[in-house]
C-alpha cells in the first residue's frame, strides 16, 4: 500500500464519529474511543464499577458529559 493511501485511510477513520471515555484510574489517565453513544456509557459504568474516577464522555460535537449526565447523552443520541 502507497504512503499516500495510508494516509488517506488513516484520516477517513478519524472522521468517524466518535465517543471518547476519559478518566484517572491507578496507572493515570486513560482515555477510549467507542462507536456509539450506547457503547461509551456502557464502557464508562465499567470504568467506574472498576474504580477509575472522574469519567466523562465526550460526544462527536466536542460536548462533555459527566456520569450525572450520562442518561441525557443517551436520549440525546437516540434523536
Amino acid at each position: 500500500m502507497s504512503v499516500a493511501k495510508s494516509l488517506i485511510m488513516h484520516k477517513a477513520a478519524e472522521t468517524i464519529m466518535s465517543y471518547v471515555i476519559t478518566g484517572t484510574n491507578s496507572a493515570g489517565v486513560l482515555s477510549l474511543k467507542r462507536d456509539s453513544a450506547a457503547a461509551a456509557i456502557k464502557k464508562a459504568v465499567e470504568l467506574m464499577g472498576d474504580g477509575t474516577r472522574d469519567v466523562h464522555i465526550t460526544d462527536p460535537d466536542g460536548r462533555i458529559y459527566s456520569d450525572a449526565e450520562f442518561s441525557q447523552l443517551y436520549m440525546a443520541a437516540r434523536t
